[in-house]
């Protein structure tokens, strides 16, 4: 933790976050792997404590990773109290003038000096955004004509269903997900569930209207009335209109 707080160490992985008494100002990025497996570690106490580790620095992020697209009612409740806090702190900012600053002075190796101030705000968040986007964008560009059909027809069904359910995309299917599910081509529910990144509860939700949506595309490409997919910067098209969607 004094090498992090000094700058010499960029992150720290399987850190104890839990400990009393850690005051960590310089940290600016805190990322809980699993966070959908509820248990101590992962209760809404343990989450509001472990995000609470980033609320000290100006530019404070917290990311909370999950192998399903749904919350667990520990994350929904540590969400939701992380924004009671914030709302307070920003009211109590407002009604006295207040512009938030660092807080306290970081340390040098030696205990003295400014560390890890002179970075700029959350270079790991940068540099994992930029990871993910970059890894994304390969796999797209693996597919073949037949899988880049499939995934715009996902696409359009999760546009759809992000729509009637007034979900965020990514929250219906991830952007990876339709990818995978894309290339594997699952024929059963069993199949499904073994891709990558689908959970038991997005195979319950959505598990039939999704094979579903599969069948119909390869019964259309059976037929010869696939559609000719096109590449356009930031979007696919499918039979020459938009699949529509944001990158989840």
């Amino acid at each position: 933790i004094d090498g992090l707080r000094a700058g010499t160490l960029d992150v720290l992985v399987g850190c104890n976050l839990l400990r009393e008494g850690i005051d960590l100002p310089e940290v600016s990025l805190v990322a809980i792997v699993s966070a959908d497996k509820q248990g101590f570690l992962r209760s809404e106490t343990s989450l509001v404590q472990t995000i609470g580790r980033a609320a000290r620095h100006v530019h404070g992020t917290a990311l909370l990773y999950t192998d399903t697209p749904a919350l667990t009612p520990a994350m929904q409740g540590a969400i939701r109290e992380t924004e009671r806090r914030r709302r307070i702190q920003l009211e109590h900012n407002a009604r006295h003038g207040i512009v938030p600053q660092g807080a306290g002075a970081t340390r040098t190796a030696d205990g003295a000096g400014p560390g890890l101030a002179r970075r700029p705000a959350n270079p790991i968040l940068a540099m994992l955004q930029t990871d993910s986007k970059l890894q994304l964008q390969a796999a797209i560009d693996s597919l073949t004509d037949r899988e880049r059909r499939r995934y715009a027809t996902l696409r359009s069904w999760r546009e759809a269903a992000a729509e009637a359910a007034g979900l965020p995309l990514f929250r219906v299917m991830h952007e990876t997900v339709a990818v995978a599910v894309a290339k594997a081509v699952p024929a059963d529910a069993k199949a499904l569930r073994a891709v990558k990144g689908i959970g038991p509860k997005f195979a319950e939700r959505y598990g039939a209207s999704v094979l579903e949506c599969l069948a119909a595309e390869s019964a259309l490409s059976a037929r010869g009335a696939g559609g000719r997919v096109q590449e356009r910067p930031g979007e696919l098209e499918l039979d020459g209109q938009s699949s529509g969607g944001e990158s989840g």
